[in-house]
């Protein structure tokens, strides 16, 4: 069983919209609110969800059963799980990622370059025609790369 989180309102308005795959730019436009403004409402959320990365953020925000709804209400997920397969790299740099790793940390458990991070994770995006990181890890449930395992709630 999962702690509950306590987010304000507005932290709430920006973690759905970073579900549904939108950058802080686009949130704040929406909202009426600077980038920077947004930046830190992340800030807090990463702290909240004890995460560095927008991507960690977005994998444990979904333990959660209200905001795992609110990212697969998103998009089609039987469409997604018709991606390409992906190679033995991208596997490996994808399981990092969705472990909430950053780049730079990557590179270092791998051995390897920095840049070849970075190219792995565009390969990827690029391979399964996605725009962020959210849709990323969309796709990474719809395909079986990331398993959710959480307990619904009931009221008994």
């Amino acid at each position: 069983m999962m702690n509950s989180i306590s987010l304000n309102q507005q932290e709430e308005i920006v973690l759905t919209h970073l579900l549904h795959g939108l950058t802080a730019k686009e949130i704040g436009a929406g909202l009426s609110k600077s980038k920077r403004t947004i930046d830190r409402y992340s800030l807090r959320l990463n702290q909240v969800f004890d995460t560095k990365t927008r991507i960690g953020l977005i994998v444990q925000a979904i333990q959660y059963p209200k905001w795992y709804a609110t990212l697969i209400s998103t998009g089609n997920m039987k469409e997604l799980a018709l991606k390409p397969f992906l190679g033995a790299r991208q596997i490996e740099v994808l399981n990092f990622l969705l472990a909430g790793r950053t780049n730079k940390e990557i590179a270092k458990l791998m051995f390897i370059d920095l840049r070849s991070v970075e190219n792995t994770r565009r390969r990827i995006v690029d391979k399964w025609d996605l725009s962020n990181t959210a849709e990323l890890v969309k796709i990474s449930i719809a395909t079986g790369y990331l398993k959710m395992n959480f307990e619904i709630e009931t009221d008994e």
